[in-house]
């Protein structure tokens, strides 16, 4: 995209006298389901020292064509976040259920992209990355739905994502349709 074709899209609903620049709008895709492919998949550190599994994945039809979703999964049972004092807590100590939904989020991700996991796998996220490499889950394609949530006090917005296979080819190996006579119409 073009710095004109991007700044035209930038700038379509925005009014310079009343409008905060600075202010982000949403990020990633809106609420639907999506066909994309999966660019990348690796695990990740950030400047910061977050680490993560980094998921790239790119829609390839309809009208988010060749928009990008940027999914972090965190698998650390001894990730610290900090809370909007800066104090430091266990994450998944105080949300129990975040890295269980995490651990899903890579199973359902590793069956749509037919990847297989080994208990090996699981060691840690560069394994996970790994194994999905290794198994060329790059170029995968499937569904991924997005909804969006927020938290009680509808101060945040938190992404969810189903990750789906494609549904079975009719006309694949095995489901062969059978003609008979009467079947024809002349």
């Amino acid at each position: 995209m073009s710095l004109k074709d991007l700044a035209n899209q930038t700038l379509e609903n925005f009014n310079p006298q009343t409008d905060n620049a600075s202010q982000q709008e949403a990020q990633g895709l809106p609420e639907g389901e999506f066909d994309v492919v999966l660019n990348s998949i690796k695990f990740h550190v950030y400047d910061s020292g977050y680490e993560c599994i980094a998921l790239d994945c790119e829609v390839i039809a309809g009208d988010n064509v060749g928009q990008h979703e940027f999914i972090n999964i965190n698998l650390d049972p001894d990730f610290v976040a900090k809370d909007e004092k800066g104090n430091p807590y266990k994450l998944y100590e105080k949300y129990p259920n975040l890295l269980t939904t995490n651990i899903k989020y890579i199973s359902q991700l590793a069956f749509a992209t037919g990847v297989t996991l080994e208990e090996d796998d699981w060691e840690d996220m560069i394994s996970l990355g790994q194994a999905f490499n290794d198994q060329e889950a790059k170029g995968s394609q499937f569904i991924l739905e997005v909804s969006k949530s927020q938290n009680k006090a509808k101060t945040k917005t938190y992404t969810n994502y189903v990750f789906a296979k494609y549904a079975d080819d009719p006309f694949g190996a095995g489901n062969q349709i059978e003609v008979s006579d009467e079947d024809i119409p002349f």
